[in-house]
């Protein structure tokens, strides 16, 4: 006879296993993806962030298709042209591929990639748990609220027909219509911030370096999920280049005061702040580093100063004082910088605010520049112009001067029919083609396929 307690204990297993099998049956047991959610560990006071979802219904911003309706100057299909077309969307399903969870183990994260803070502060809209709204999903990669803000407060009302673009300003909504504050939000991961980084550590452990980054080319390559104005400025795009270059040095230098003080940062010399190709290379007895002499000690890598070397030409246009200023403080940090390991730095990150401070001054004035023809013009002609300097500042100058060139000549070639239009454009791409493969860059042929564009650009009016 089977004693009481045991068929009392096999009708409770038996209870349990055909609950468990309804359960799975009917889709009553959460999906894989809820039921290992990656959470933040730290708890803060703040508005909370309702999530990519709370903008989906297509009477919002989930349309299918743009709509033009009377009195709202959005096409309601931002939240499906980001879902579908934007790669910020898929920013945290990189995390799980088996690249970086090979990065995630060579950095001896404590976490997989997926599950690790230093991961996901870029990869996701990454906050508190205290501050998840109903629809909060880190899983949602770079949501709309990375870049407008935590909505909790505005986004119930910023749909009524009276409220104001304003109004949801003062409730936490952030300003992306200033040019400047937008270049702030996008550098914040793609240079870095006081909370995200990738050092030469991360690079080494596999993860890409973020050094190319320019807004303009970058936006460029994003779907549009706002409403351009049949009135818009036709130089708007050139304004945008400059904001980036100037919030991007800015960015750059505040890292770099960080990183050389020894309190704030895990160790100094941070070698990413460097030219990585001077040490990335060929030992050739015919270089063309030896053929060129070293302003800095052989053997020791210079500054990468890409952040600077298009931007000088602006800088001279707002100010010629202001750009003897700065290339006289930039020389001055290079020069502490090249002493790599012996350079003090205190005084390193010293000389890196005095550019902050020089690199206000420049915003300053840029915003009272009006942006037209001539600008871009010039800028075309200076930065072409400029391309003994910028070749021999290496690989990464020679990028942000393709980018560069490659932005300012399409917003040129949009409103102006020069005769040499194409020429220029496939000279441009020509650039990109050259820089492809970093470890064949000699400065001479960049060199002169620059002053090939310069030419170009001069007789193309």
């Amino acid at each position: 006879m089977i004693h009481k307690n045991r068929m009392n204990f096999t009708v409770i297993i038996s209870f349990l296993s055909i609950t468990l099998v309804l359960i799975l049956v009917f889709g009553l047991l959460p999906s894989l993806g809820d039921i290992k959610k990656p959470k933040p560990k730290k708890e803060i006071k703040g508005d909370k962030y309702m999530g990519a979802g709370s903008c989906a219904s297509s009477n919002c911003h989930g349309a299918a298709e743009p709509r033009k309706r009377a009195g709202i100057d959005i096409n309601q299909n931002e939240f499906s042209i980001w879902n579908i077309y934007d790669k910020h969307r898929k920013a945290f399903d990189v995390l799980l591929e088996p690249k970086s969870q090979r990065i995630a183990r060579n950095l001896r994260l404590p976490d997989t990639a997926e599950e690790s803070e230093e991961c996901l502060v870029c990869h996701s809209t990454y906050v508190p748990a205290a501050l998840w709204g109903k629809q909060f999903d880190l899983a949602d990669g770079v949501s709309c609220e990375s870049c407008h803000g935590p909505s909790e407060k505005w986004l119930g009302p910023h749909t009524a027909s009276d409220w104001s673009y304003e109004k949801s300003l003062e409730l936490g909504m952030y300003d992306t219509k200033n040019i400047f504050t937008r270049a702030k939000i996008c550098v914040d991961c793609h240079i870095g911030d006081e909370k995200r980084s990738v050092d030469h550590e991360m690079i080494a452990a596999g993860h890409p370096d973020i050094n190319k980054f320019e807004l303009d080319t970058f936006i460029a390559f994003m779907p549009p999920h706002w409403r351009k104005s049949d009135e818009a400025d036709a130089w708007a795009d050139t304004e945008i280049w400059g904001a980036g270059q100037i919030v991007a040095l800015k960015q750059a230098m505040e890292q770099l005061a960080r990183r050389a003080d020894s309190k704030a940062w895990h160790d100094w010399p941070e070698f990413s702040e460097f030219d990585c190709y001077s040490c990335h290379h060929n030992l050739r007895d015919d270089s063309w580093r030896q053929v060129r002499g070293y302003a800095e000690t052989p053997g020791l890598p210079p500054w990468n100063a890409s952040r600077y070397v298009v931007l000088r030409q602006l800088a001279n246009k707002v100010s010629p004082d202001l750009r003897s200023s700065l290339d006289g403080e930039i020389s001055t940090l290079s020069g502490l910088l090249d002493r790599v390991g012996a350079g003090d730095s205190e005084q390193i990150s010293s000389s890196a605010m005095s550019v902050v401070e020089l690199t206000d001054s420049l915003e300053a004035q840029v915003k009272e520049l009006k942006f037209d023809e001539n600008v871009t013009y010039e800028l075309l002609i200076r930065i072409s112009g400029d391309s003994e300097y910028i070749a021999n500042a290496g690989v990464r100058s020679g990028e942000q001067a393709a980018m560069a060139l490659e932005s300012l000549f399409f917003t040129y070639s949009k409103n102006v029919q020069g005769s040499n239009n194409q020429q220029i454009s496939d000279a441009i791409a020509g650039l990109f083609d050259y820089l492809e493969q970093p470890e064949n860059y000699q400065p001479s042929k960049f060199n002169s396929r620059m002053r090939n564009i310069n030419r170009l650009l001069k007789t193309n009016k």
